[in-house]
């Protein structure tokens, strides 16, 4: 059990009683209004990859599908640009140049906009992935969006870490991975 979790969860917990009977005059004060919670430590993803596991990841996916084509593409993008998985989520097809390899990040972290190189094999992944998977994904022609979800819609990021963590097991990485 994470103590410091349930120690949060408690003081959370006593804070809306408290308050709540205060609030309804139950009370003459608030006996947790002073309560604080617990300072939680800030550490790094437990799973960080190595350059090989890296690599084995990103090529893992089988490119004579179309999902395929479009995992290999999104590994390839994430791995290269090191954008957000939200920010992946929401580029448009207008935000890729290929050929001069950048993205357009729009209200990327800060809500600002940023331009983000491509590496040559990511921007190859994209194009193939334009040219030979996302006209098989249903809904592609009306969708503005880059990357699609099997059904057209918008990849979330529950879609975006299943894929990733199928991909991972395939290739027996034996570590818990994430598109952030």
């Amino acid at each position: 059990l994470n103590t410091t979790s349930n120690t949060t969860q408690c003081v959370s917990v006593l804070k809306s009683l408290y308050g709540f009977l205060y609030k309804r005059s139950f009370l003459l004060s608030n006996p947790a209004g002073t309560l604080e919670y617990p300072h939680v430590e800030q550490r790094l993803p437990r799973s960080i990859l190595s350059i090989p596991e890296a690599r084995r990841l990103v090529e893992a996916p089988d490119t004579k599908t179309f999902i395929g084509l479009r995992d290999r593409a999104i590994l390839e993008t994430l791995y290269s640009t090191g954008i957000r998985a939200g920010e992946l989520a929401n580029l448009k097809l207008a935000d890729v140049d290929t050929e001069e390899r950048v993205l357009r990040v729009i209200m990327g972290k800060g809500r600002k906009d940023r331009n983000v190189p491509l590496t040559r094999s990511a921007a190859e992944a994209v194009e193939a992935y334009l040219k030979r998977g996302r006209p098989r994904i249903r809904g592609s022609q009306r969708s503005p969006l880059l990357f699609l979800a099997l059904r057209g819609g918008k990849m979330h990021d529950d879609t975006l870490n299943a894929a990733i963590a199928l991909w991972a097991k395939k290739i027996n990485l034996g570590k818990h991975i994430t598109a952030h």
